[in-house]
């Protein structure tokens, strides 16, 4: 049995929730300060039939992003970026939705489809679920800093290397207890 939502994201025109036993989606906010339109917030904005953002779970307790930015990392491969612009590519963090489920530890749900301009396409599902031994059990929280996870879960402290986030391997536990939540700053992670 879980609660209410527990963990909202903003990114671009999209509100990610983490809603416990109904699992995790994401809510079409564009016209939330349009007048003009009378449902501000919805969960499918062409079609059920044709439009699908929840992901189900059993106990959805946090969402979290790599970027509230609206991007879409596959628009800056190429030649131009790399040579002409001398930008770097993006981490493939990027390209995901981490959730943490309390009975099934982390979930990563691929974002891009809301962000590459088709609306056809715009079907989420999971990439990947991750709970190597059980060592997120009771996850409730996570925060993102770079390439690296920190989830709040029964264990304490649960640190997560996602350079391939498909992949996940655990980094370090710190174990304490009844850990709720943390917070990122420079190089701190207050707890």
């Amino acid at each position: 049995a879980s609660g209410p939502v527990g963990c909202l994201q903003l990114r671009g025109e999209y509100l990610y929730a983490a809603e416990g036993a109904r699992g995790f989606r994401a809510y079409d906010v564009a016209s939330i300060a349009n007048k003009g339109v009378s449902e501000k917030i919805v969960s499918a904005p062409f079609s059920p039939l044709g439009h699908d953002t929840h992901v189900a779970s059993r106990n959805a307790t946090c969402i979290a992003l790599a970027t509230t930015q609206p991007v879409h990392p596959a628009r800056n491969d190429g030649a131009l970026m790399r040579n002409e612009n001398l930008e770097q590519p993006f981490l493939a963090i990027y390209n995901y939705a981490l959730v943490t489920d309390a009975e099934e530890g982390l979930i990563l749900v691929d974002v891009n489809t809301l962000q590459d301009g088709e609306p056809r396409n715009n079907f989420l599902k999971r990439a990947a679920t991750w709970n190597q031994g059980g060592v997120l059990k009771g996850a409730r929280h996570l925060t993102i800093g770079g390439r690296y996870a920190y989830v709040a879960a029964d264990a304490g402290i649960v640190v997560l290397d996602l350079d391939q986030p498909l992949e996940p391997r655990l980094a370090a536990i710190v174990p304490l207890r009844d850990v709720r939540a943390s917070a990122l700053q420079f190089r701190y992670l207050f707890v």
